[in-house]
């Protein structure tokens, strides 16, 4: 009796775990859960906002599809496009998607795995749009020497909104980030690029060199004329200091012209002062003529010879003191 009970409750512990597998879901963080009535989908649980438990009916009246909720990133193909001015450029663009409505999902995509044939649709789609954006601009968006002249976000954005259009619609996923990972040229573009880039730079340094040139120019221009106003100033400055100097030597002159024998001193010790700076010199009358000013005295009579002495003159207020 006892083994009847054990084997009931077995069963009936059984059959309690075979309808709660059949009758409850958990949804991950990660992922997006639809349940299907009958075969038609019904409100889709994204687990990123709505995780945990769920119940449901058991099959076949309800059934559960799962997906991954998160985001998949994929590296498109490294193609060779041609750009709007005729050039060949090697681009390899990066595109990252989730799923956005899970019902588009569902009915646009029949396969045992969604995930790898939606991105084999978007790659497609990505291949196409990538074709005809590269088409409509220069290579000179994509390599420039002045980075203000590269339209790269630009030319992204558009290849973005151009797959997000094609794909939202039809399969219900959303590009969350798409852009460009590599740019290269084949090896005939790289050397005229090379060339083209060679001759932009020298073109530069020519302008830059003219430039430097004019510049130096000016500066030499703007030196001579300051040196010319700075002599003509100071000749001019000079000039009138000589006058200054005339005018005043013009009235000693008058001095001199009435007093012939002083001017003649003063010329004469001028000399004398002017012969004797720096030196201990012995002189005489012959040797030079200034040295006639002291004629008579007997300090140079000593080198003559001729040396004297005389008592000096009694002035003549001691003179007349001294008579009875």
């Amino acid at each position: 009796m006892k083994k009847h009970k054990w084997a009931i409750f077995l069963i009936v512990l059984l059959v309690l775990a075979l309808l709660g597998y059949f009758v409850t879901f958990t949804v991950g963080f990660s992922e997006i859960a639809i349940v299907k009535r009958f075969g038609q989908a019904q409100a889709p649980i994204f687990g990123s906002t709505s995780a945990g438990l769920y119940f449901k009916l058991p099959p076949p009246i309800e059934t559960l599809v799962r997906y991954d909720g998160r985001t998949f990133i994929f590296d498109d193909t490294f193609d060779q496009v041609q750009t709007e001015d005729k050039q060949n450029v090697l681009v390899t663009v990066f595109c990252a998607w989730r799923i956005r409505d899970p019902d588009v999902f569902l009915r646009s995509i029949q396969s045992a795995k969604p995930a790898k044939e939606a991105e084999r649709r978007l790659r497609e789609a990505v291949r196409s749009v990538k074709q005809d954006v590269v088409g409509t601009h220069p290579l000179g968006d994509f390599l420039n020497t002045d980075p203000d002249k590269m339209k790269l976000p630009d030319i992204e954005n558009e290849m973005k909104s151009g797959v997000q259009s094609r794909v939202e619609q039809a399969y219900g996923v959303q590009v969350v980030a798409l852009g460009i990972k590599s740019f290269g040229l084949p090896q005939k573009v790289t050397e005229a690029v090379i060339k083209s880039m060679i001759s932009e730079r020298n073109r530069y340094a020519a302008d830059f060199r003219s430039r430097g040139e004019s510049d130096a120019a000016l500066i030499v221009s703007q030196a001579e004329r300051d040196r010319d106003q700075i002599s003509q100033f100071a000749d001019a400055l000079a000039s009138d200091i000589r006058t200054e100097g005339e005018l005043a030597a013009a009235e000693y002159f008058k001095v001199y012209e009435k007093h012939k024998e002083l001017a003649m001193l003063l010329l004469e010790l001028e000399v004398l002062r002017d012969s004797l700076k720096g030196s201990v010199i012995v002189m005489t009358p012959e040797s030079h003529r200034a040295a006639g000013i002291f004629k008579g005295g007997p300090g140079l009579e000593l080198f003559t010879g001729q040396a004297t002495t005389r008592p000096a003159a009694e002035p003549k207020d001691q003179a007349k003191r001294s008579q009875p």
